[in-house]
């Protein structure tokens, strides 16, 4: 699955995800707070970390996440 999550917090998606056995090709994170953050790459290092969803653009995604 490719993902896209906003207002990602801590990861707790990507937690949700993988303790369901659903596999993840690919995890882009929007959130802009840096305890949440540091608290999301504890978690995992694949996670992409992408910033503020103002800054979202579908034309990023041409194939999906």
């Amino acid at each position: 699955m490719k993902v896209v999550s906003f207002f990602d917090g801590m990861g707790c998606l990507y937690v949700a995800l993988k303790e369901l056995g659903i596999p993840i090709e690919s995890y882009h994170a929007y959130e802009v707070d840096k305890h949440a953050i540091k608290a999301a790459k504890a978690l995992n290092s694949n996670v992409i970390h992408k910033g503020d969803v103002r800054f979202f653009d579908i034309k990023d995604y041409p194939n999906g996440a």
